[in-house]
């Protein structure tokens, strides 16, 4: 809370690293009464104005190499090795978290499938989340709407219908999902993946 003057006021918000990528800054502006009203036009009567704005918070990070180990070819039903070295901007190594899957690529081109950036999924840009409230709202009464009726019926779907697949016919479109892999003092960490019976190539 602060008085402004006539013309343009400026108020300075410091940005922090919570803020990234983004944050909302709101203004209400309040004006009393300045004098009588007129015969006709109530001209000094009070006033109230809202605002809002977004301000953009570039992050100030540095995006990390990373290096995927494994071999070109194997057959059906190996295990392959899959190690990944990860290191910063200078070539140095980092300690960190890493996840690591494989997909069918044949199931990836069939959808189209880009690899994301993690840069963007990591500092999504957030929506306006305030309230705004006037207490003059409360001269008027609020009536409660009727509560809803209650979902009815048993939700049955049936019993589900199931039939045993060898392995030759079982597809797997994600033979290695490991979502939290810590790498070492030298940036490395590694896994296993046992390849389906059959042929295919994955990412």
């Amino acid at each position: 809370r602060r008085p402004v003057t006539a013309g343009g006021n400026v108020i300075r918000v410091p940005l922090t690293s919570e803020m990234v990528p983004n944050v909302f800054v709101g203004v209400t502006l309040v004006r009393p009464r300045t004098g009588p009203p007129g015969e006709t036009i109530d001209l000094h009567a009070p006033d109230l104005r809202f605002g809002v704005a977004e301000l953009r918070v570039v992050p100030q990070t540095s995006r990390l190499q990373v290096t995927v180990e494994a071999p070109d070819t194997a057959r059906p039903g190996d295990v392959v090795p899959v190690a990944v070295q990860v290191r910063d901007e200078r070539g140095r190594p980092v300690r960190g978290e890493v996840t690591l899957w494989a997909v069918d690529e044949g199931t990836l081109r069939l959808t189209g499938y880009q690899t994301p950036s993690p840069v963007g999924n990591l500092f999504r840009p957030r929506p306006p989340a305030f309230a705004w409230e006037d207490t003059r709202r409360d001269l008027v009464s609020r009536v409660q709407p009727p509560p809803l009726p209650e979902a009815s019926g048993d939700g049955g779907q049936g019993d589900a219908t199931r039939r045993l697949l060898d392995d030759r016919e079982r597809f797997e479109p994600t033979p290695l999902w490991a979502p939290a892999l810590e790498t070492d003092a030298q940036g490395r960490v590694s896994a296993t993946v046992t390849l389906p019976t059959r042929a295919t190539e994955y990412r």
